[in-house]
Formats: structure tokens, C-alpha cells, sequence
């Protein structure tokens, strides 16, 4: 979210507008049934139907998260090349997986690129 903010001074002589950037930005995906499709802002009132989509929409370095919400996501070869978090509704609730049967999947769910993966016991 941007917020602009604008200086002119008396003379008329000096016009300064600054833009600021919101240091922490929220994106959201949720299933096709819930509203989701990639064709939305990825707000939570209009969240994005892939993580792909998100990721390609998250800013590397800015603290970025991805809220995932309830439902199964079938995506694979999902690449993650950013300083990022991804944040699920819950273990039970919120599944991505490669294929709809493992027989099915032809790549792994996430490429993850100079990146780690570490659980969020407890926390928001």
C-alpha cells in the first residue's frame, strides 16, 4: 500500500512529493471456491488463486507474506527465490501439494533458491 504526501513551498518555486512505501505488504491466495483467481490485486478481499502468482507479485527484502488460506492447492515446481514468508491457515486446513495423487506428480512442490523452511509453532 502507497501513501503520497506532497511539500510546496510559498514561492511556488519548490514542489517535493514524496511516496512512501508500506515496508510490509500482505498478499493472499485462495482457492477458485473462495474467490481466488490470478486475475485479482492479491488483497484480502480479492486474493490470488496461486502461490506462483503471489510469489511473482511479493517483493524480495521488504518482508513480504503470503496468507494461504483454507483448501488444497495443487501446484508443483513452485520456485521461492525471495526473502519471503508463507503463511498457511493451519496444518489441517491448508494443503498444497504436487498432484492430486503422488503416482501423479511430475516435480517437487517448491524449488526453494538460497531459501529455508522453518515452522511457525505457535506464532502469527
Amino acid at each position: 500500500m502507497n501513501t503520497a504526501a506532497s511539500f510546496v513551498t510559498n514561492s511556488g518555486a519548490t514542489n517535493l512529493t514524496l511516496t512512501f512505501v508500506n515496508a510490509l505488504s500482505n498478499l493472499y491466495v485462495a482457492t477458485g471456491a473462495n474467490g481466488g483467481s490470478d486475475s485479482n490485486d492479491g488483497s484480502q478481499a480479492h486474493p490470488f488463486a496461486t502461490l506462483t502468482n503471489a510469489l511473482a507479485h511479493a517483493r524480495d527484502g521488504f518482508n513480504d507474506t503470503i496468507n494461504v488460506g483454507t483448501g488444497v492447492f495443487t501446484q508443483c515446481g513452485i520456485t521461492v527465490a525471495k526473502g519471503i514468508t508463507i503463511h498457511g491457515a493451519g496444518v489441517d486446513v491448508t494443503i498444497i501439494q504436487g498432484a492430486a495423487t503422488r503416482s501423479n506428480a511430475t516435480d517437487r512442490v517448491f524449488n526453494l533458491n538460497g531459501n529455508s523452511i522453518r515452522p511457525n509453532f505457535g506464532l502469527n
